[in-house]
């Protein structure tokens, strides 16, 4: 994918707009790295796929709209991680994920409506030879 600079809001970050998305795992991780370019905020995210294989969702019109995607182009999809000091296990935010139009750059993190995903949901990372 390479680096791909964006633009949009962070739920609790909503001050800063500017970021950058890079490949910082190597082109075949899941994991990228997200920076704002406005302060030294970052954020490890990850292809939601990874963790859960049927990850499904539907984005509401005016967000699809907001970030000029239709179902045929429907972009990229990210899920923050969280990580907690001293504990093994990481754990992502499946509930607001990030929806990302990467050829026009800009983002938009919603909050979906389905309950069956969490906000905190622990992961083990795979090692390469797993």
């Amino acid at each position: 994918m390479g680096d791909i600079r964006l633009k949009g809001r962070i739920i609790g970050f909503e001050e800063y707009e500017n970021y950058l998305l890079q490949d910082a795992f190597g082109e075949s991780s899941p994991f990228r790295f997200l920076s704002c370019t406005d302060a030294p905020v970052s954020f490890v995210v990850v292809n939601p796929f990874f963790i859960v294989e049927d990850y499904t969702f539907e984005i509401e019109d005016a967000a699809m709209r907001s970030l000029n995607l239709s179902e045929r182009s429907l972009g990229s999809i990210a899920v923050m991680c969280i990580v907690r000091p001293g504990e093994q296990a990481l754990a992502v935010n499946l509930r607001s994920p990030l929806v990302i139009n990467t050829e026009s750059g800009i983002f938009a993190q919603t909050v979906l409506q389905n309950e069956a995903y969490g906000v905190s949901v622990p992961f083990t990372a795979k090692r390469a030879e797993e």
